[in-house]
Order: C-alpha cells, then sequence, then structure tokens
C-alpha cells in the first residue's frame, strides 16, 4: 500500500507553428523558402571539405538575388515548422513508512523538429530569415536528453539521524557541425547576389552529442531534544559528492567559416577545443 510502480507514454505533436517569416507586403508573398521564390534565391552547391573526425559533406544552399525584396518579417503559422516529443517513463515512490521512503523515474526521450540554427539567421528579419534555416534542420532539438534518471530517498538512523540523497543524470545536449559559408567573390559578382554568407548545418543536430552529467547530493540531519518543549536541528550538507565537472559544450569544430575555391583558406585550430564547462564545487 506505499509503494507505486507507474509506466507512461508521452507524444505531443506540434505543426504549423506560429512564427516571423519573410514576408513581401506589395505581392503578399512569403519568400522564406526557395520553393516558395525560386527568383529570389540563388542555389549554391559547395563540399563542406573534410577534418579531423567530421566528414566531408556535400550542400546546397542559398543566397538572395538581386531581385529580391527588402527584408520584412511576418507573424504567421509557418506549415513547415515542426517539433515532436516522445517520452517513457518508468516512476518508483515508496512513500515514508518503517522509517524510509525511495522514489525516482527513468525517462528515455526525444524531441525532434527544425529550427534556426543561430541567432544570426533570424535576428530581426523573423525565425527563419531564408531557406538555409531548413538545411539539413531535421534532427534532434537542443533540449532532446535521450535519458533522463532521478533518484532521490530519506532513511531514519539511530540516534535520530535522517539520511538523504538526491541524484540526477542528464545526457548531454545534441549538436552538429555548423559551417559559414562565404561564396567565391567572382560567384558573387556573376550572380550579383545581395548576401555574401550565411551559417548553415553540415550535420543534422543530434549527429553528435555533449557530455552527459551526473549529480549526487547527500544530506544528513540531528535533532536535539532540548527540555520539554524545544528541538534543535543540525544539517550537514554535500553537493556533487562525485565533484565532477560537465563539460557543456565541446569538440574539435574546426572549418567555422569555409572559403570554396579560396587558395588561402586554411582553418585554424585555435579557440574551437572547449565551448562551455560547468565547474565543479570548490
Amino acid at each position: 500500500k506505499d509503494v507505486r510502480v507507474a509506466v507512461r507514454y508521452f507524444h505531443k505533436d506540434r505543426k504549423n507553428i506560429l512564427a516571423s517569416v519573410l514576408w513581401d507586403k506589395p505581392t503578399d508573398r512569403y519568400w522564406y523558402t526557395y520553393d516558395g521564390a525560386p527568383d529570389w534565391w540563388v542555389p549554391f552547391t559547395t563540399t563542406i571539405p573534410a577534418y579531423g573526425s567530421f566528414p566531408a559533406k556535400e550542400v546546397t544552399m542559398y543566397f538572395q538575388s538581386p531581385n529580391a525584396p527588402a527584408q520584412l518579417s511576418r507573424l504567421t503559422n509557418v506549415p513547415e515548422a515542426k517539433y515532436q516529443y516522445r517520452s517513457v517513463e518508468v516512476s518508483l515512490d515508496k512513500r515514508m513508512s518503517n522509517g524510509w521512503q525511495l522514489g525516482g523515474s527513468v525517462n528515455l526521450t526525444k524531441l525532434t523538429g527544425n529550427y534556426p540554427i543561430t541567432v544570426s539567421d533570424f535576428s530581426s528579419y523573423g525565425i527563419f530569415a531564408s531557406p538555409n534555416a531548413f538545411v539539413n534542420a531535421d534532427g534532434e532539438m537542443p533540449y532532446s536528453r535521450p535519458v533522463l534518471i532521478k533518484l532521490y530517498g530519506t532513511f531514519k538512523l539511530p540516534y535520530q539521524l535522517m539520511f538523504s540523497f538526491f541524484y540526477l543524470h542528464t545526457d548531454g545536449s545534441p549538436w552538429g557541425r555548423t559551417v559559414t559559408v562565404n561564396p567565391p567573390a567572382s560567384w558573387v559578382s556573376a550572380k550579383q547576389v545581395k548576401s555574401t554568407s550565411y551559417r548553415i548545418n553540415v550535420e543534422t543536430p543530434g549527429t553528435r552529442r555533449n557530455e552527459a552529467s551526473d549529480s549526487l547530493d547527500l544530506r544528513i540531519e540531528k535533532i536535539f531534544n532540548i527540555a520539554s518543549e524545544y528541538r534543535l536541528g543540525l544539517i550537514f550538507d554535500v553537493f556533487n559528492v562525485f565533484n565532477d565537472d560537465t563539460v557543456t559544450s565541446w569538440g574539435d569544430r574546426i572549418g567555422y567559416d569555409w572559403y570554396p575555391n579560396d587558395p588561402t583558406y586554411a582553418p585554424s585550430t585555435q579557440g574551437h577545443d572547449l565551448y562551455g564547462i560547468i565547474l565543479p564545487r570548490r
């Protein structure tokens, strides 16, 4: 009667999402995709070179044609925008009885969809500011975590001691290689395109994953009875028992900028090894 075990399945679909996209007022035309306005976008195909663990990849992206209108965004429902969340959760809840309680859950999840890859891709012009926002964009969303584990418990010990713990495991965030492509000046001049560079997904998000994190916190409490009317409680906490640091964004992301047909181009390794870290306790 004190134990509950549950299995739950969650499935959420979000489609036709409200977002800001490129819109031309005189013609009442949306032009955030290539199919919607092929006369206002010029395709450009290039092969991003291999480097280290990153394979070479051919991509087709788009630049504004000379007759493209001024960039103006409009809030509307976007048929191409989508999210999908799926999760299986197994949970345990043993309520406090006989001097102890225990609970927790294991979640196997996946969050997929498409989204702009960088702030510069939408900025003030809207979320989907160009067809490049859809290049290799169907993948795991930034908050997708395949495995989440949570455990907690409290136990009464002799001498009026109380011991508690809380453990949390979180898989790392998904990512994929991104590169800013700068087409050759000769091609820009020949096509007379307005834009000269865009960042694109070379790999679908979720191709790679950052480091997982594990955290364990402990607490010991002691109650002292003072006379017959008062009690004094002392608490001793230890946070992050493993004392682990967690790398939140890392990897050999060489080739952030790609200049096709530029013989002087050479990718640099400086500043591309470590992006974010959560420090251990001190």
